[in-house]
């Protein structure tokens, strides 16, 4: 991207190595934050699970007991 008149001039490659020396440490950054959220979304998810299976469980058994009756 040269402005009129830049023709003669050498390409610049220092806004591209920054550009990618930003680019990486952002997509490292990104992937340790999902990896983070997603880590707590699975320990939440994992708990949800559990929590809901143990109500289902326990309803199930109440539903069989008053169902046997």
């Amino acid at each position: 991207m040269y402005g009129i008149g830049d023709e003669d001039l050498p390409p610049d490659t220092s806004n591209e190595e920054t550009f990618m020396g930003i680019w990486k440490n952002d997509l490292r950054t990104f992937m340790g934050i999902w990896k983070n959220d997603l880590r707590t979304f699975m320990g939440i998810w994992e708990n949800d699970l559990r929590t809901f299976m143990g109500i289902w469980e326990n309803d199930l058994r109440t539903f069989m007991g008053i169902w046997e009756e």
